[in-house]
């Protein structure tokens, strides 16, 4: 600084160069101090919560299985929180039906049976079962199978509470004319139920209404499907049909009379995989399908009047989602090896509960020793929502493929 070219007056009052640094440096710090007090100071952030251990309880396994993608119709959900049962098995050599039934809640048997049908049965054609609840907690099931003379039958059994038959009749049908029927079944409020007849070579769903000693009423038919379910209402029932030209739902009365109609919006080359029966007359409808390697799936809640109350799109395939709780259930498998040429493997099945939101609220492991004689899978097509926790789809193969559920206890 040139201190001759300031005016006099200011020549004995100029601060000399290091007062200057000194007073710059004083006056820096004091507005760094001045900042940091007025900025707020953040606040450490919570560690993220581990999610709650679940237990994974193994259930039982109830037989040989052979009709892939219709498992819902050999396992269903009771409104205690149990679970009913069915399986067949067909006898080519003695030509008969044995067919093993019963209940299940905690994991222990409420009560079961075995009986086999001697009508001289085609051992060509694999019969079909089917199992429901009904509104006073008792219990129906239908066997549908093919006769060596030719045709076939479907037969009812309606058991009480208990577990006691109450009665068993053929029923009356007259259109079952194709190979391919498959078979379904609703029980409705009134103690009536619904029976579907779904012929994918004939591409029509047929469905029967029957009073409560299995007297039949009415019957209506939809033709261009290629597979359908059924779910009951108060006051009526719905359909949810695959078609030639899409998916749609039907909701009608008790009578048969049709309230409304709609397409149905799965989105990305879905098709059906489940219908649900929810709370307040209400039905999930998932779909699963999408380009192959990025197949994924969706879900719909329909309310009266087919009102779309809530959509969930394109989750992963291994997720399943629980409309009661509002959750997704997630199945993951870990395998690792003893050691090298070692005959068998360690297979870990993991299940975790996740929110929307992606954030992990419990999870349980199951660990199995497997090799070529034995292997577990666990299929998130199939879970329910049971007393403690939930219910899943298992298969073990020892080599045959049985089917059975296990139990995820949720706060065990």
């Amino acid at each position: 600084m040139n201190l001759q070219a300031w005016p006099a007056k200011f020549k004995n009052s100029a601060p000399s160069s290091s007062r200057m640094k000194r007073s710059l440096i004083a006056a820096t710090v004091l507005s760094l101090l001045a900042c940091l007090m007025a900025a707020p100071v953040p606040a450490e952030a919570a560690p993220e919560r581990a999610p709650e251990q679940a237990l994974i309880e193994p259930g039982p396994s109830f037989g040989i299985f052979d009709d892939s993608g219709y498992e819902s119709n050999y396992i269903q959900p009771t409104r205690d929180g149990g679970l009913l049962m069915i399986n067949r098995y067909d006898d080519s050599e003695s030509q008969q039906v044995w067919v093993t039934f019963g209940k299940m809640t905690s994991s222990q048997s409420v009560w079961s049976d075995t009986f086999y049908i001697d009508s001289g049965i085609d051992r060509t054609r694999p019969s079909r079962a089917v199992i429901r609840e009904t509104a006073d907690g008792g219990t129906l099931f239908l066997i549908h199978h093919f006769k060596r003379e030719g045709g076939n039958e479907i037969t009812a059994y309606r058991l009480d509470a208990a577990g006691e038959t109450l009665w068993s009749k053929a029923l009356d049908t007259d259109t079952l004319d194709y190979i391919d029927t498959r078979v379904g079944l609703e029980t409705l409020p009134d103690g009536g139920f619904l029976v579907s007849a779904q012929s994918a070579s004939g591409q029509t769903f047929t469905i029967y209404k029957y009073n409560d000693q299995g007297g039949p009423l009415w019957q209506k038919q939809e033709t261009g499907t290629l597979s359908g379910w059924l779910a009951g209402r108060e006051d009526g029932f719905y359909a949810v049909l695959d078609t030639v030209n899409g998916q749609e739902a039907v909701q009608w009365d008790r009578d048969g009379n049709e309230v409304t109609r709609t397409g149905l919006e799965l989105g990305g080359g879905k098709s059906v995989l489940t219908v649900q029966k929810l709370e307040h007359d209400r039905i999930a409808v998932t779909g699963q399908g999408g380009p192959e390697g990025a197949k994924t799936k969706s879900t719909i809640i329909l309310g009266n009047r087919l009102k779309v109350v809530k959509a969930v799109e394109d989750y992963a395939i291994n997720e399943v989602y629980i409309p009661e709780d509002k959750i997704f259930i997630r199945i993951d498998n870990e395998t690792s090896s003893p050691g090298e040429g070692a005959p068998f493997s360690y297979h870990t099945v993991i299940a975790t509960g996740v929110k929307s939101s992606g954030k992990e609220l419990w999870q349980g492991r199951i660990e199995k020793q497997e090799s070529r004689y034995y292997s577990l899978v666990y299929d998130p097509k199939l879970v329910y929502k049971v007393d403690e926790g939930y219910a899943i789809l298992k298969y073990e193969s020892s080599p045959a493929s049985f089917i059975g559920m296990d139990k995820i206890i949720v706060n065990p």
